[in-house]
């Protein structure tokens, strides 16, 4: 199956969609913000998330006027087809606010899912590329030899083919490390 990801999250006028999609290398997405929301879209939505889309990104902003992206994001890494990634982009919000999004992505980490909170959208870009690149039709990743997804590891282009997957896991190890880190874990 050919990755592809679902931009779920705050909507409002936010460009935070926009900003990532500029980013994304050789990946796939379904962004579901149209200018009139109709019963029809909502039922493509629920197409693409359900059945289309294996990666389930969310991106959380001040901006956010209800609380179902919550849900979506807390439904969606309890289901074992799907990757979760949340980012929270705390600018904006007030200290109480933080403290209980902090325990969302806590929740959403403790799952086996992907969740920080960081101002800038580049963070997801660089997660999304170096995770979940659809090299199918560049297997070699010819054109892609100084993407982030080599450089990060330093590996040949042959090594990361060899070690895709493994790659994948040790990048979740070292971001759960990193959320330690900051926590002022060991």
């Amino acid at each position: 199956m050919k990755n592809k990801i679902f931009l779920g999250g705050t909507c409002a006028e936010t460009t935070w969609r926009d900003e990532l999609i500029s980013k994304l290398n050789n990946l796939d997405y379904f962004n579901p913000v149209v200018d009139d929301w109709t019963p029809e879209c909502q039922v493509i939505e629920r197409r693409e998330k359900e059945n289309d889309c294996n990666i389930h990104f969310y991106c959380i902003t001040k901006e956010m006027q209800g609380v179902f992206s919550i849900a979506e994001v807390v439904d969606s890494v309890h289901n074992r087809f799907k990757r979760t990634i949340l980012h929270v982009i705390p600018e904006g919000f007030e200290k109480g606010q933080i403290k209980s999004l902090q325990a969302v992505v806590d929740l959403i980490n403790s799952r086996g899912g992907i969740a920080y909170m960081d101002n800038d959208i580049s963070r997801s870009a660089r997660v999304l590329n170096y995770s979940f690149s659809n090299y199918e039709n560049d297997p070699k990743g010819v054109g892609l030899q100084e993407s982030y997804k080599i450089r990060v590891c330093e590996l040949t282009n042959e090594e990361a083919e060899q070690y895709g997957e493994l790659m994948k896991q040790a990048f979740i190890q070292h971001h759960k490390e990193h959320v330690a880190r900051e926590r002022g874990e060991k």
